[in-house]
């Protein structure tokens, strides 16, 4: 997977503490949503080679962590939902031994800095394990401990964490195979934590994105995400595959009922009464290592 250089990694770190670092984020974080940005970070970012007419494949990845980023601090450096979920808070990880599968560019990690007994990202994308200390040298926090690893192959003892925590990010995992990397990863009646989006949902979001947008290209990427998600549910594995086989670029929304037999299959038991669906539009399940 694509990795930044010496070089781009130190002109990152430069660009995004220096003068204009707070513009260059703006910047970023407008054109990871599809908007339009002020010229005053666009230039810093045609200079680093993260924008030509639009996001180039290097800024792109750099957008994502920025997006994540941004985000975070729109929400005042909560956890996703936790305000309105209180299965969410912060409060209920302290103390424990926590792992995040696809912890991204730490801001899950960031949020829960200094109450878990101890807490460790799992993060296969190299270029977002690369921001994770700019960003939380932003913020005025430590960098926190993350490993470069794939969820259905984590470099973690057996039984080593009491909560496993995958925030938006099982879609782009084989999810079965990850499921029981969690469940291996977790002492007996440890938790399982799994926010995302599931299928009814994401197919309503796709009929309201193109009627609002009429835009070909999102109704295609759409599409080959339910296509995926059908295809992986019924036969175990994604109908079209992403650029070098990587799923990063072509995620999943498995149904609730899906992941409610792939979590009983793989030893777990779904809490059915704390599942909570999410003004998101995603959904927030429980589930105890038996």
């Amino acid at each position: 997977m694509r990795r930044l250089t010496e070089e781009e990694a130190s002109a990152a770190f430069d660009a995004l503490m220096g003068a204009q670092g707070g513009a260059l984020r703006e910047a970023m974080f407008a054109l990871s949503l599809g908007r339009s940005a002020e010229e005053a970070g666009l230039s810093t970012a045609r200079a680093l080679g993260w924008v030509d007419h639009g996001l180039t494949a290097l800024g792109q990845l750099i957008a994502d962590p920025l997006r994540e980023f941004g985000f975070w601090l729109a929400r005042e450096r909560q956890l996703p939902s936790e305000s309105l979920v209180p299965d969410l808070q912060r409060q209920r990880y302290a103390g424990k031994r926590v792992v995040e599968v696809g912890s991204g560019g730490g801001c899950n990690l960031l949020s829960l800095s200094g109450l878990p007994a101890s807490l460790v990202g799992v993060e296969p994308m190299p270029v977002y394990l690369q921001m994770m200390p700019v960003l939380a040298k932003i913020a005025g926090l430590p960098c926190p401990e993350a490993v470069e690893a794939s969820a259905r192959a984590m470099p973690l003892p057996d039984r080593s964490a009491d909560l496993v925590l995958c925030y938006s990010s099982h879609q782009y995992m084989d999810v079965r195979a990850a499921l029981r990397e969690m469940h291996r990863v977790l002492a007996p009646g440890g938790e399982l934590v799994i926010v995302g989006n599931s299928l009814v949902p994401f197919g309503s979001e796709t009929v309201t994105r193109f009627a609002r947008g009429r835009s070909l290209g999102t109704l295609k990427y759409d599409l080959t995400a339910i296509a995926n998600t059908m295809s992986y549910q019924f036969a175990g594995r994604r109908l079209f595959q992403g650029r070098g086989g990587t799923s990063t670029a072509v995620p999943i929304y498995p149904t609730r009922a899906f992941m409610r037999d792939a979590l009983d299959d793989t030893g777990f038991t779904l809490a059915a009464h704390r599942v909570r669906a999410l003004p998101s539009g995603e959904t927030a399940l429980f589930a105890i290592k038996r």
